[in-house]
């Protein structure tokens, strides 16, 4: 009995192992944010153009608030015994990226392609088109190599996600676990027991970014760095991303390890067996939600209309506080809709094949549907979940918005600061 129980330990301890690290495809993410704000533009003043402006810009104007580099990223001017170097003539992008902790490989200043060549952008095109900006490899291949130079686990909550490099590597950042919460323990199950990823941290860093942004007058980079908190805040919102596994997919992980799993994974890769179960769940999805049958067509309509609207939260917290809030919200979901997914796809996918979502060969979801017993029920429960998701995505991004525009004017040290305390905590 011991070694069962240390056998569902050892899996569950890097269940997140192969799981797709986008949440909605980037159509949908752009479309999300594109209808929250529709009715509300105009009201808002998100329609009046700004100037298109550099990176450096930004960076220019960031330069005389301190120095930068080193182990710590960022000193302000007023605290002269921060470890850092300063960088000559003034702040480049490889050192931001750097202290942004995202990978300086990455063009932070690239723009979207409906965008090349335009000297103005209004608030709400530059929130539609960079709310995938953080799907742009900025949080990929964050590793450090060991003396033999293998890629190793750079933050403590990767080794969570089993993957160091490759377009999977930024799951770290773009799902988290909810914690355990012993009044919901099936949709909070899972290993450690805290919550395990950095998506509600990342909404706040951007958000910060947005206000730094506005108050040093880089209008364009304040919409554009907000564009980034809302990545993450939709990101949230899909219950894969807000959970690791639940009992039941566990028992049934297991049973196909002994049935075809030790074939692919070996007899001790019992973890990789669950996680495969898991990665074609969630990725059947989202790749349904994204390109459904003809029959549906009209509920992701209804899905998409949920969006849209004038509405508020009322919250009076941080954007982080909120993100999790959202998250714990969409946990509670993940339960029914993996056994949704279930009743209306093909057994085949919990089976041995490998649902492609992206690559080379991608899979049209449609051909994996089948009309078993549940069908209609689990349907109708697929549709709603994400119905309801979306409404709250919509709600969210505008009470953020709102947030943001009404939050007062602060000192760029003390935005700076607050960033310090997120991006280096043990420093600050």
């Amino acid at each position: 009995m011991k070694l069962h129980r240390l056998a569902l330990l050892l899996c569950l301890a890097t269940l997140f192992l192969g799981q797709k690290a986008q949440a909605w495809n980037e159509t949908d993410h752009q479309q999300i944010t594109r209808l929250a704000l529709e009715q509300v533009s105009v009201a808002w003043n998100l329609n009046k153009p700004v100037p298109v402006k550099p990176l450096s810009s930004f960076l220019q104007k960031l330069s005389r608030w301190g120095v930068w580099g080193g182990e710590s990223g960022f000193a302000p001017h007023f605290e002269p015994q921060h470890p850092a170097l300063p960088v000559q003539g003034g702040l480049d992008t490889w050192h931001f990226s750097n202290y942004l902790k995202v990978n300086p490989k990455i063009d932070l200043n690239l723009s979207a392609p409906e965008a090349l060549g335009k000297k103005t952008l209004t608030p709400v095109e530059i929130l539609t088109l960079y709310s995938i900006d953080p799907d742009d490899g900025r949080d990929r291949d964050l590793f450090v190599r060991d003396e033999k130079g293998r890629p190793q686990y750079a933050y403590p909550d990767q080794k969570w996600f089993g993957i160091v490099q490759g377009r999977d590597s930024q799951a770290f950042r773009h799902i988290e676990k909810t914690p355990f919460n012993i009044h919901h323990p099936i949709s909070t199950f899972g290993l450690p027991f805290r919550a395990v990823g950095e998506s509600t941290e990342r909404a706040e860093i951007y958000f910060q970014l947005a206000l730094l942004a506005k108050n040093l007058g880089e209008d364009y980079w304040a919409w554009r760095f907000l564009a980034g908190s809302l990545h993450y805040l939709e990101d949230l919102h899909q219950p894969y991303h807000a959970g690791q596994v639940t009992p039941e997919l566990v028992g049934k992980g297991i049973a196909a390890h002994f049935q075809w799993g030790h074939q692919l994974y070996g007899w001790l890769g019992i973890k990789q067996t669950i996680a495969h179960l898991v990665s074609n769940s969630h990725r059947f999805f989202e790749n349904y939600l994204a390109h459904p049958a003809a029959q549906d067509e009209e509920l992701k309509k209804t899905v998409l209309e949920a969006v849209e609207g004038t509405d508020l939260l009322t919250f009076e917290g941080s954007t982080q506080q909120l993100a999790q809030q959202v998250r714990d919200q969409s946990n509670l979901f993940l339960p029914d809709l993996i056994q949704a997914v279930t009743d209306i796809s093909n057994p085949i996918l919990r089976g041995p094949y490998d649902f492609d979502a992206g690559g080379t060969n991608t899979d049209s979801p449609e051909k994996f549907i089948q009309k078993g017993p549940h069908y209609s029920e689990a349907r109708t429960k697929f549709f709603d979940i994400a119905r309801n998701r979306f409404q709250s995505n919509g709600r969210v991004i505008r009470t953020v918005i709102k947030k943001w525009q009404q939050t007062p004017s602060q000192k760029p040290e003390e935005l700076l600061q607050q960033l310090d305390t997120l991006l280096y905590p043990t420093s600050s």
